[in-house]
């Protein structure tokens, strides 16, 4: 690679980290303004939730799960490592008691051998 294609990936890459609490980019939100947004949204749903009979799936981005996780549910963040919330993990709370966690970012459903074995070829 050339000193000037070198200088062009140089100018694209990202010295921040987005994953850090004091983290504030330009034009959006801090960390504490990014928890107290889900907060509110999680205000809602388990509001809506308790109104409804049976279960309520909510679906979201990993960033969204974390905060769920840690900030609401209060689960130690060293009880539970980023590598372990995967794409389409799954994690099942009673919404009644949040402590009563019956799946915890479960991703046993992405297991190869199902996949291989399904004949349709998606799952």
């Amino acid at each position: 690679m050339s000193f000037c294609e070198n200088e062009i990936l140089a100018s694209y890459a990202i010295a921040d980290d987005f994953f850090a609490e004091n983290y504030h980019p330009k034009g959006g939100e801090s960390h504490a303004q990014f928890v107290a947004r889900i907060k509110h949204a999680w205000r809602y749903i388990t509001e809506f939730a308790n109104e409804q009979k049976g279960d309520l799936v909510v679906v979201t981005h990993g960033l969204v799960l974390r905060s769920l996780l840690f900030d609401i549910l209060k689960i130690p963040k060293d009880s539970l490592v980023q590598a372990d919330i995967k794409n389409t993990c799954v994690t099942k709370v009673n919404k009644l008691d949040y402590s009563n966690i019956a799946l915890l970012c479960d991703s046993t459903h992405l297991d190869t051998e199902d996949i291989a074995s399904n004949s349709q070829g998606a799952v």
